[in-house]
Order: structure tokens, then sequence, then C-alpha cells
């Protein structure tokens, strides 16, 4: 019996008539492999992640599936349009995840001609979640049943026994090694493959640039604490894991369940996290989570600036004292406060053996060139080993993207620059400040932070043993490199470049 052929795809970033290309990622994207999990065995799945391999639009698919972050939406519909130019009906294109499902259902779109090109070239939208649509359209596939154009859950799912992405079908090939925190016999680092993990979905805050809340629900969801450590266990030792969530403590109740689980399970591997800086206020669950095997803390920090926090609602950032202090208008006790605060979470992680791993945001209001480099100091000064820096950017989905396109001040029509490595909106009518003069000083103040005077100072302000002193310096050292090329490092390999696209195979 000849199986029916499905391609899985997650589009390149592109940016006029480049798409970026990479020699190798950091970690695989995770969606493709939970939805190759729900595919019956009727089907061959191929996964391609276009940044790291290559199209062959000459071959012929049943059914192509894509899902995009908003930088990769532009090529996810020329990819459709080059398909069906290619097979006309004779294969189902098929689109969903955030993105799409906010252009589609909510008019989140730059044009009105986008969503009509999305919509001429797509056979179906799913819109929201797909954990119980994507199956079910697949069933009626198989039976020979016509689906309508846009299929939308009516629920959001229960986490509960849902299958574990399909790892086994992830081109490992195509990833860097990453350090495991380990040592062999010998002493020497162990290397091993960053491998993503979901717990939970949802967010119950609302910032204003972000649509986590209004896509995954306000009401965390999440797996069973045990379904959760008997997929780890199956996952290989030498693996380094990431949690997914956008805060792994949401409900601190199941994450020292779950952490007690992996402890008395005796999980090998270690982990990253994505934390609230609030998390740290419960000092049994920083505790656990580092007995558990938790190495870095990414938190988002965004801003030294409290207004800036104020004026995006980043509340989970603000002490009640901060609040009072910006309503009184003491504006500089407010960041006296919110830097202090800021300096004792790195400590209550750090004292754990957790590295904490701050994030940045520039061009938030009340942001100026002199902020950008006194955040980079405040951070060198705390010791932080790691750091990552994003220029604002109002997702789709998000409150602020449709205020800043009614008032017309994002920069373009396309979103292939929406990866908060471009400034995508006009800051002269936001901030008083030109974007020529912020993205220099954004870059340059990225490179103060990595450059090899600060990689050693920051090192040598942090207590570790002397080998995970020499992995820091090297992970640093390649962060530079990024920076100096104007690429994001912490998701994108310093290894990547812009290549006009191949029509050949067309």
């Amino acid at each position: 019996m000849n199986k029916h052929k499905l391609l899985l795809v997650k589009p390149a970033q592109m940016v006029g008539s480049r798409i970026r290309k990479q020699y190798k990622a950091y970690f695989p994207n995770i969606t493709l492999p939970t939805l190759a999990a729900y595919v019956p065995h009727e089907f061959d799945i191929d996964i391609i992640d276009e940044t790291l391999e290559n199209i062959d639009f000459s071959k012929q698919y049943s059914i192509i599936a894509i899902t995009a972050l908003q930088q990769n939406i532009d090529r996810g519909v020329l990819i459709a349009k080059y398909f069906k130019k290619a097979w006309k009906d004779k294969v189902l294109i098929v689109g969903g995840g955030i993105n799409f499902s906010f252009i589609i259902a909510e008019d989140y779109c730059l044009t009105k001609e986008y969503k009509e090109e999305i919509l001429k070239y797509f056979d179906h939208i799913f819109i929201g979640e797909a954990d119980y649509t994507w199956p079910l359209f697949l069933e009626d596939f198989l039976k020979g049943v016509k689906r309508e154009k846009i299929i939308q859950s009516e629920k959001r799912p229960d986490l509960k026994n849902i299958p574990f992405p399909r790892i086994d079908l992830i081109k490992w090939k195509l990833y860097s090694k990453m350090p495991l925190y380990k040592t062999n016999f010998l002493g020497f680092p162990k290397f091993g493959y960053l491998v993503p993990v979901e717990t939970s979905r949802g967010c119950p805050h609302d910032c204003a640039y972000c649509c986590v809340s209004k896509y995954w629900g306000k009401q965390i969801r999440y797996r069973p604490a045990a379904e959760v450590v008997k997929h780890i266990k199956k996952l290989p030792r030498d693996m380094l894991l990431i949690f997914t969530d956008d805060n792994i403590a949401s409900i601190p109740k199941y994450t020292k369940e779950l952490f007690r689980l992996m402890i008395r399970e005796k999980v090998e591997q270690n982990f990253f996290a994505q934390f609230t800086f609030r998390s740290a206020d419960d000092a049994e669950l920083i505790e656990l989570a580092a007995k558990a095997g938790c190495k870095n803390a990414y938190l988002g920090m965004e801003s030294i600036q409290p207004e800036s926090l104020v004026s995006v609602n980043k509340s989970s950032n603000l002490p009640e004292r901060v609040y009072d202090l910006i309503k009184n208008n003491e504006l500089d006790k407010a960041k006296e406060f919110l830097k202090a605060y800021y300096s004792e979470v790195f400590s209550k992680f750090k004292s754990c053996g957790i590295h904490p791993f701050p994030s940045v945001i520039v061009g938030l209001s009340g942001d100026n060139v002199k902020n950008m480099y006194e955040t980079v100091r405040f951070l060198v000064d705390e010791g932080i080993m790691l750091m990552t820096q994003w220029f604002y950017t109002p997702f789709i989905g998000s409150r602020h993207f449709k205020d800043f396109d009614k008032h017309e001040i994002i920069r373009y029509k396309k979103f292939g620059r929406f990866d908060a490595g471009y400034l995508v909106f006009n800051t002269a009518s936001v901030l008083g400040i030109v974007n020529k003069d912020l993205e220099v000083a954004f870059w340059d103040s990225y490179k103060e932070f990595y450059s090899l005077n600060n990689i050693l100072k920051r090192i040598s302000k942090n207590r570790m043993p002397f080998k995970e002193k020499v992995m820091f310096f090297i992970i640093n050292l390649f962060y530079y490199q990024a920076v100096a090329q104007r690429i994001e490092p912490f998701t994108l390999s310093w290894r990547t470049k812009w290549v006009c696209e191949n029509r050949r195979n067309l």
C-alpha cells in the first residue's frame, strides 16, 4: 500500500528576495515534531526547517503543512504559492499557528492584500491550537471528506495524555551540540543536543507587546508531572533540556511537584527554563529547581526604567514599592529600587547554582541611548554571564501592533524584519530618537557587554569551577562573534548568511 506524503515546514526568514540560512542551529523547532505525533501511520512524514535545509519544490506531496513565526510568514506564503504553481490541485496546503490565526481571524496584517494572498494559496487555515483539529482533519482526508477553508478549534485542549513530540524525526546533524554542564571521566566538558520540552501553556500576564495570553489563554494548563518525567526519561541522557513554558513557575505547586519528581526519578539531564523575577520570592522553588538540574534561568528583565515597564504593563517585574514611587513622581528612587530588586533576584538564583540569563528590550517608552549603556554596565557589575538584547517589536496579536499600525508608525508592509533584531517602527515619533542613532547604540552597547574585557570581568565576579569558567568564556566568544555581525546570538548561530533564493527547482 502506497502511503500519502506529508511535508511539515518551518519556513526561513525572508527579507526582500533574500532568505536567511544557517550552518547549524542551537535547537530544533518543537512545533513540527508535535504535529507529527498526531499523524496516522498512513502517511510518510518529511520535516524541513528551511533555515537549515532546502525545499525540493519538484517533489509531490499529498499535504503540505506550514507553521511560521512572524518573521517567517512572508516566506511561508511564498512556499505555498510555489507549490500551488507546481502541483495545483494535486496538493493540499494548510497553514496554522499563532500568526496565521491572528492574521486570518482578527485581521492582524499590514495590508488587506496580505490576508487575501494567504487565502488564495492556502487550501485550509487552522485557527487556534490544533491538538484536536489537526488529527480530525487528517482522518477526514483519509476518508475523502472535504473540510471548510477555515478550521477553528472550539476549545483549548486539555494537555493530559496528549502525545509528546516525535523527537525521532529530528535531523540532529543539523544542530550544534551544547555544553551539558557535565564532565567526562578525564575531566573534559561533555557536549550534547538541546531538546525543547513543554510542560504547560498559557500566561496570566498581559504585556502590551506580547500575544501569548491572547493565543494560549490566561489560565495555565499543564501536563501531569508524571507524564513529563516519563517523556524526559525516554530521551538520551546526553541531552540538555530547554523547557518552552513562558514561565515554568506559573503554578508553584505544580512546578515543585515536577521538580521533586525529577529529583526522585533521578533525571540525569540538566535544563534551562524561563522564570519571572517574582519566582525568586519562593526560595523552596528555586532550591528544588537547582537540585532537579536547572543551570540557567531566562528572565524577562526588559528594562531598568520602571516607567518603561509600566508603559507595556510588565507587572511581573515591578514590586509594589516601585509603583508607589512612580505615583509620587520619584523616578530616580524608583529606578534605584528596581535595580536593587533585580540584584537581589540575581543573587538568589546564583546562591543555588543557577545562572540568571536576563533579556533586555530596547525601544520602550522612556528609553534613550544613555539607558542602553547604563543597563549593560549594570549587568556587567552584577556578573551576569549571558544576556540577550532585543529591539522592541509589537508582535502580531498584541495590543501595540494594532496601535502602531493605526498610527502608521510601522515602517514595513511585510513581516520579514519582525524578529526583534530590526527596528520596525519609527522611533522618532515615539521616543524622539532617530532610528539610525538607536540602532547604532543598540549594537554598540551589545558589543560592549560581550567585549573581551567585560567577559573576563563578569567571569571573575562568579564563584564557579574553573572548567565552568572556561565553558562560559568560550560561549561568550561565540556570542561576541554573532553580535559583531549584528546577529542576535541567542536564536541564531553566528554562522548565518543571507542568500538569494534559488528558483531553479520550481
